[in-house]
């Protein structure tokens, strides 16, 4: 695996970013998965994100920019209201921690800790993990329904080191079905459970 760069993908207009870096607990402190433990680093995720554990059908996730602050190729740049914007509404985050129901239903859609994932825009709940600067730092509360797209996954299957296949079966009731399964890298196949999917969705 290539060595992190410490705050390669943090924001890095942000003031905060030489404390963050001097704050932020050394590489491999909280026994963190190789992937989960490489955001962190490269996204300065503060200490306290890694306080406490997810439960049930919960996780929780780091918020991320949805768009760089440039836009597109150009050097036209974000205003501040824009980027605040970016930062503060964007879809987009780090699954951190899952209770163990979500582990499961995760893991049998490829996808898990570490994770940059999408998720229903609007999500309202917010756990403070951490105080930088005066400034206090916030988790995002979600479930595994609440979850869109995953990009790490997509990666996978665009590399082709998984794929999607689909495999004749027989529901309960001995119907034939046809049900779609993720083959890993090492052949192996995951069944997709349906996770809690609230009606107003």
């Amino acid at each position: 695996m290539t060595p992190t760069k410490l705050g390669s993908q943090a924001d890095q207009s942000d003031p905060q970013l030489p404390l963050r870096k001097k704050v932020l607990a050394e590489p491999g402190a909280f026994g963190l998965p190789p992937l989960l433990e490489q955001r962190r680093l490269e996204y300065l995720i503060p200490n306290g994100a890694f306080a406490q554990r997810a439960m049930y059908d919960r996780m929780l996730l780091w918020q991320i920019p949805y768009y760089r602050e440039n836009y597109g190729d150009t050097r036209i740049v974000m205003s501040e209201q824009g980027k605040d914007r970016n930062k503060n509404e964007a879809p987009r985050g780090i699954i951190l921690s899952a209770g163990l129901q979500a582990l499961d239903v995760l893991h049998d859609h490829g996808s898990g800790l570490g994770h940059i994932v999408k998720f229903i825009r609007l999500a309202p709940w917010r756990l403070p993990c951490d105080m930088i600067g005066g400034k206090e730092e916030y988790l995002m509360i979600l479930r595994c329904g609440d979850l869109i797209a995953d990009e790490d996954l997509e990666l996978k299957l665009r590399k082709r080191e998984w794929a999607v296949r689909a495999e004749r079966r027989k529901d309960k009731d001995g119907t034939p079905i046809t049900a779609h399964v993720l083959v890993t890298d090492q052949g192996a196949v995951r069944n997709p459970q349906v996770p809690f999917i609230a009606e107003e969705y």
